[in-house]
């Protein structure tokens, strides 16, 4: 499948999503909590990498029925295609689908929705004690 950037229509179904599953909440509770405790930890680099990235998708996976339907129109949109073509994509499908949209746009609409200040600060805090590691 072709990336392409997202339409205004697709932006706007994108922040019912991140609406629908209170994801605003998520970050602050991921900045303010998750990640502090990750940080802690004794693990190496890349189980904290993996730590986080679960924590995450489990957050998707909990929450993604909260806006099932707003998720399938924005696939129907993206990919030109009916609910019933949607409904017989198997999972493979539909997560490279939403990989695909999420890589084509949502980075900048999450931008808009959520104070990346913040985001940023701690990433760089955990680049900085990730790259301690290392050595």
């Amino acid at each position: 499948m072709k990336e392409r950037k997202l339409k205004k229509k697709e932006a706007m179904i994108v922040s019912r999503i991140l609406e629908d599953v209170n994801f605003k909440y998520y970050v602050e509770y991921l900045l303010s909590n998750k990640i502090d405790k990750i940080l802690r930890t004794g693990e190496n680099k890349q189980e904290k990498i993996l730590m986080i990235m679960g924590d995450v998708m489990a957050f998707i996976l909990q929450n993604m029925n909260k806006a099932e339907e707003n998720i399938d129109e924005l696939i129907m949109s993206y990919r030109n295609i009916n609910q019933a073509q949607v409904d017989d994509m198997d999972i493979d499908e539909f997560t490279s689908t939403l990989k695909t949209i999420f890589m084509a746009g949502i980075p900048n609409i999450l931008a808009d929705y959520v104070d990346l200040t913040e985001v940023k600060k701690k990433l760089k805090e955990l680049k900085k004690n990730m790259v301690k590691e290392n050595y």
